[in-house]
């Protein structure tokens, strides 16, 4: 949980920092880079399903690497109307903490 915060707290002071340059930073890219911020972290689902007793390791794994946050990216993406926008923009902070 605390890397969840950390990973939102840095996005907002960045884009907080950038939309005082630039424009294109408003409060909903602001947003979006916040949630991009949290891919890497999807792979703590993996915690409530053990709990469960459902064995998702190896579904969710691959989403902590470069490649499959670049996937999970494009599929939020396209769920907006501006969709290589919103791309960039979620994938944007995601490339900062490629391990």
């Amino acid at each position: 949980m605390p890397d969840w915060l950390a990973h939102v707290l840095f996005a907002y002071v960045l884009c907080s920092l950038l939309g005082m340059k630039f424009k294109q930073f408003t409060k909903a890219n602001t947003a979006l880079v916040m949630a991009g911020a949290l891919i890497p972290d999807l792979v703590k689902f993996e915690l409530g399903f053990d709990l469960l007793g459902i064995a998702v390791e190896d579904l969710l794994a691959p989403l902590h690497t470069p490649i499959g946050s670049f996937v999970s990216a494009a599929l939020i993406a396209l769920l907006f109307t501006e969709v290589l926008c919103t791309f960039i923009v979620t994938l944007a902070l995601r490339g900062n903490e490629a391990s």
